[in-house]
């Protein structure tokens, strides 16, 4: 039995201290059975008291304590090491390193308590943990959920650009969300061999075509058999591209709905393009929806809208995929979606946003379908299944 202590971040909804696509993602991964392997996880964000009410076995979950007297005796031992971690932390990862410190104390307890193979952390904060390991030499493994390069993020990200550039070589192993993502670790020299693309899933009980659900959801928003329902489901913002969609709908003259779910700072801007255009008719705004609801609104749609600028994988995306939507892709991120974008051109439109073939997608979107089936590809049972298989690689290589 392989046993695997992840490190990360859980929701709201069981004791986290915020909610953000990774903390779902952390544990969904935290609740899957997966044949040979014991998963461990210490959450970052959540008390250690919490932590414990939610474990169905010992440290299941384990969550942070301050360790003061720990935390001053690791400072003492060594100085002069700490100094020099103390300077990475603030030059180059850009956080108070009294932080990180607390971080490593607590690292170091979930190591202890656990006796880990294998050390599986999601996102950027590797740098206490990879110190640590200096006295234990377990592999590391991390997720990087989002890659950020300046040429993409820009300065007002330098921090987090840094932090990627300054811990780059800090793990054994890495996985990649997609293609995209994994082209972005190489450029930031991450070895190409280490690389490994585990795609992110959803549960696929939860998130399936309903058919019944289909007719009545359509019907109470007076779409009609010729009505083509086009949907996105996320953050209303800029960089996610629904009034950029709505704008490419409007000008197509396509019979069309467009269903917004979420809310965010482009709201307003997006409710006022509907006044001023009239098209109350034609765009529905629902806000921001239920995650039990969202399969019903998916299953009544025709097409989703993935219209973000930027992304590293989007749980919208691979939502939509599985309830057996046909998808318009940015070409801006056609490498990060979780189908094969430019082959699989019945389930996928590559569109340029900037310049739309509107013959080129009326045309798309007039094509006939074949029946309209659930995809259970990306379970999140069949992700952590991949993330098995990994780590008994890892084990077979470390053993070398």
């Amino acid at each position: 039995m392989i046993k695997v202590l992840s490190i990360g971040q859980l929701p709201q909804e069981v004791g986290g201290s915020y909610t953000t696509g990774v903390t779902r993602v952390v544990h969904e991964l935290s609740k899957q059975h997966v044949h040979g392997v014991e998963q461990f996880l210490y959450a970052t964000n959540m008390k250690s008291v919490d932590a414990e009410k939610i474990c169905s076995y010992p440290h299941q979950y384990m969550g942070y304590k301050l360790l003061p007297l720990k935390v001053l005796y690791n400072i003492l031992r060594q100085p002069l090491q700490t100094i020099k971690e103390w300077l990475h932390y603030i030059k180059v990862c850009h956080v108070n390193p009294l932080r990180f410190e607390i971080y490593k104390a607590n690292f170091e307890k979930a190591i202890k308590e656990v006796k880990p193979d294998i050390v599986h952390i999601h996102g950027l904060g590797i740098s206490p943990l990879y110190f640590l390991n200096k006295k234990y030499g377990l592999p590391i493994v991390r997720t990087s959920h989002a890659v950020p390069l300046i040429r993409e993020y820009g300065e007002k990200y330098r921090k987090a650009v840094d932090a990627a550039l300054g811990t780059r070589y800090f793990a054994d192993y890495d996985t990649a969300l997609n293609v995209d993502n994994k082209n972005k670790l190489l450029e930031l020299g991450v070895d190409s061999s280490k690389i490994t693309i585990i795609s992110n899933g959803i549960d696929t009980k939860r998130f399936r075509f309903l058919k019944d659900e289909r007719s009545r959801v359509r019907n109470e928003n007076g779409a009609t058999d010729d009505t083509i329902v086009f949907i996105t489901s996320g953050l209303l913002i800029d960089r996610k591209g629904q009034l950029s969609f709505l704008k490419i709908l409007h000008k197509s003259g396509i019979n069309f709905q467009y269903w917004l779910l979420g809310k965010g700072p482009d709201w307003d801007i997006i409710k006022q393009y509907i006044d001023v255009n009239s098209l109350q008719k034609r765009v529905k705004m629902f806000g921001q929806v239920r995650a039990e609801n969202i399969a019903k609104y998916l299953s009544g749609a025709d097409f989703y809208s993935h219209a973000s600028t930027t992304e590293a994988q989007s749980l919208a995306e691979i939502e939509a995929y599985s309830t057996g939507l046909r998808i318009i892709v940015n070409s801006k991120i056609s490498d990060t979606v979780i189908g094969d974008a430019y082959n699989d051109i019945h389930n996928y439109y590559i569109m340029d946003f900037e310049h739309p073939n509107m013959k080129d997608f009326r045309d798309w979107t007039a094509e006939k379908t074949s029946i309209r089936v659930s995809r259970n590809h990306f379970d999140w049972s069949k992700v952590a299944a991949k993330y098995g298989d990994l780590y008994r690689s890892i084990i077979e290589q470390w053993k070398k």
